[in-house]
């Protein structure tokens, strides 16, 4: 299955209609959205404001512009966009992605065309201003709230990023106007208030380098230079755990957490970058940053190769995310805070392993910004467990007696000794200084706002370091880390899932990144489904078969936006997977056709559906003021009467049906049923229809 992006105009009538008539946007609940926090959780990256810290890592969740969109209403405000590299052409395995709790997966970098990316991206921003116009999340101070970055993710090597494609991309996202123009020219009218929207073009100031694992340190030094020197950008270069080294990382995983499962491949640490090679680079890219008037940063840290034990997978080798992750990252987290020194200008910190919703707020003291999440996003309740790692900060600042995130890290850095560590590197009054820590220690100051920004920069980055230090010697020993807790996985419970009904436990729509599932709503009711049998001219009744459809509340993918990852099948408590047995809904007919390995349906209009079952293309026409419909399997024509029993064949005709040839009622009824209930709800079937 190939992603196909939505056109603007369908994204923002969908918010539209879809909140008026449900009260979601994209199935995320209005109330399961972020609303705001009474303290200041925002925090600057590279120069600018974001309204929070927190935002999806590079990958599922920030590929299409509703995953962004999902993002945004969830209380991300730093999307760190999927990786984008020069070859746009891979074949992914199907699934690819197992988030049962430990997290793997085999999918790496974008799915879309690079042009393709470049507009999506335009396409987010375009949409994150159309729900801020329409007041969403409600309730929310979207001047104060509304603040959001979107990072630049960038691979895999040098040639393929000064290739004039990927040239062409980063032009693109420096200066969308033009892309702008065209999105909003398109607006059709019902839409024309949005038509005026105003974004700044420059979409990016910073790119996250992404490389492969065996990526030679001068390459990656190079790409760095590149990016700095030739097109200004902040730069984060994102380590990979292998620079702890085979024997540490075999011994944390293995010995100390217990995953005796996770076997590792030595050849890929000893062709990775090298620990003192890492070092020496950053402190010559520190040098380059600071001439260039641009920042350096550090992304802990990229996922973990390890052997495929598990059948999900096709592939021989997979990637490792989630808990056991974040224990490698922040070790790596904390060699690094205390090998390098603060320097001239404080190194940035950015994280991605196993973020959750209970470390989340440990990782914010730890100075890290923005602190970005995937594999969490992917279990039950999707985008929606965003807004609690909010509410559990505020929930610590205000115990902590704090107002904003920076006096937040002092404060639970030992704001005392924290300052001692930098008192000699910064200007101003020492003893004021001194004062400002002792009063933050007594709960007497909630704030170091006020101070220059060079000396909260040196003061929140020593502080944080501390923390992490601390941090990491936490979660090493933390028994939530280690494999005896994170050897449960979502249970089964024996049926299979079919075309209509299930146990409706909904489960397939938030785990969905791409929010390519949906519900949709049928009579229930068994219908008597007769076949006519082709003899001679004449159809005659070959058998009476009956289709019962037992619930209202039925599900189905949109296949357009769903890339077959198989996370919604880890989660569905049947067998099957819901993105393999459900209704395939195509958004037109050129997706019908291009799809034809699946079976599946469109909509050309309200009154119309054609659909693929078993290979064979058929239509339904219906006139509801005569409750008829007219059936086309391509060799026959057949008027039925239409009712919740089953179709009645009123007149048919041959269009060269053969002899014995069967004319399915089964499909009628089928046909019938999805056409209604398709049209029943908001989806991304119906929001196209005028």
């Amino acid at each position: 299955m190939e992603l196909v992006p939505q056109p603007l105009a369908l994204l923002i009538r969908r918010a539209l209609r879809e909140r008026e008539a449900h009260k979601s946007v994209f199935d995320l609940p209005l109330a399961k959205m972020w609303h705001g926090s009474p303290v200041d959780l925002s925090r600057r990256f590279h120069g600018h404001r974001a309204s929070t810290v927190v935002g999806p890592a590079a990958g599922p969740h920030t590929q299409l512009a509703q995953n962004i969109a999902l993002s945004f209403l969830s209380g991300a405000r730093i999307c760190e966009l999927k990786t984008v590299q020069i070859n746009d052409r891979l074949v992914i395995p199907r699934p690819c992605i197992d988030a049962t709790n430990v997290g793997f997966n085999v999918e790496w970098s974008q799915e879309l065309r690079v042009s393709e990316s470049q507009t999506e991206y335009a396409k987010a921003a375009l949409l994150l201003a159309a729900l801020q116009r329409m007041g969403l999340p409600e309730g929310l101070d979207h001047a104060k709230d509304g603040a959001t970055i979107l990072d630049l993710s960038l691979g895999y090597d040098l040639k393929g990023i000064q290739s004039d494609s990927i040239r062409g991309f980063i032009g693109g996202m420096l200066d969308a106007s033009s892309a702008f123009d065209r999105m909003l020219g398109e607006l059709p009218d019902d839409l024309k208030e949005f038509r005026d929207l105003s974004v700044k073009p420059r979409l990016v100031d910073a790119v996250t380098l992404s490389t492969f694992h065996g990526c030679p340190a001068d390459e990656i030094e190079l790409i760095a230079r590149h990016l700095m020197e030739d097109w200004k950008l902040n730069v984060v270069i994102k380590l990979n755990p292998t620079l702890l080294g085979f024997e540490d990382v075999k011994a944390i995983l293995n010995d100390q957490l217990g995953y005796q499962e996770l076997v590792l491949q030595k050849p890929s640490f000893d062709k990775d970058l090298m620990w003192p090679q890492a070092i020496e680079m950053i402190g010559r890219l520190r040098t380059v940053a600071i001439a260039q008037g641009v920042k350096l940063g550090v992304k802990l840290t990229n996922t973990m190769i390890v052997d495929n034990h598990k059948t999900f997978f096709a592939d021989k080798e997979m990637y490792l995310s989630g808990q056991p992750l974040h224990v490698l990252a922040t070790q790596l987290m904390s060699r690094l805070r205390t090998t390098l020194p603060a320097g001239e200008v404080p190194l940035a910190y950015t994280f991605s392993a196993g973020i959750d919703q209970h470390n989340f707020v440990d990782a914010v003291a730890s100075d890290l910004c923005p602190v970005t999440v995937c594999t969490d996003l992917l279990r039950p309740g999707g985008y929606a467990r965003l807004p609690k790692y909010l509410d559990q900060l505020a929930a610590d600042m205000t115990s902590n007696g704090v107002t904003d995130v920076e006096s937040f890290i002092v404060k639970r850095g030992d704001p005392i000794a924290s300052l001692e560590e930098i008192i000699d590197l910064v200007p101003g009054d020492k003893n004021m200084l001194r004062a400002r820590a002792e009063a933050l220690v007594e709960g007497r100051a909630a704030t170091i706002a006020d101070l220059s920004l060079d000396v909260r920069a040196r003061w929140v980055h020593a502080a944080g370091s501390r923390t992490a230090i601390r941090y990491a010697a936490q979660v090493l020993k933390d028994p939530k880390y280690a494999a005896p807790k994170n050897s449960k996985v979502p249970k089964k419970i024996g049926s299979m899932l079919h075309l209509f009904d299930c146990v409706s436990c909904d489960k397939c729509i938030p785990v969905c990144p791409n929010d390519a599932n949906f519900v949709y709503d049928v009579a229930p009711g068994s219908r008597v489904a007769p076949s006519w049998r082709v003899e001679g001219s004449n159809v005659v009744v070959a058998e009476t078969t009956k289709l019962p459809i037992e619930q209202v509340h039925q599900l189905a993918t949109f296949v357009d936006s769903c890339n077959a990852c198989g996370n919604c099948d880890v989660f569905c408590p049947e067998d099957g997977g819901p993105y393999n047995m459900k209704p395939h809904w195509f958004g037109n007919e050129k997706t019908f056709h291009e799809g034809k390995v699946l079976d599946g349906f469109y909509l050309p209009s309200k009154d119309a559906i054609v659909g693929r079952l078993e290979g064979k293309v058929v239509r339904l026409d219906v006139d509801r003021a005569n409750a008829t419909g007219t059936f086309d399997d391509g060799l026959s024509k057949l008027e039925v009467k239409l009712s919740a029993q089953g179709p009645e064949m009123l007149r048919f005709e041959l269009k060269g049906a053969p002899e014995g040839h069967v004319i399915r009622g089964d499909r009628i009824v089928v046909l019938a049923a999805l056409l209604d209930g398709v049209l029943s709800t908001v989806n991304p079937v119906s929001v196209a229809l005028p």
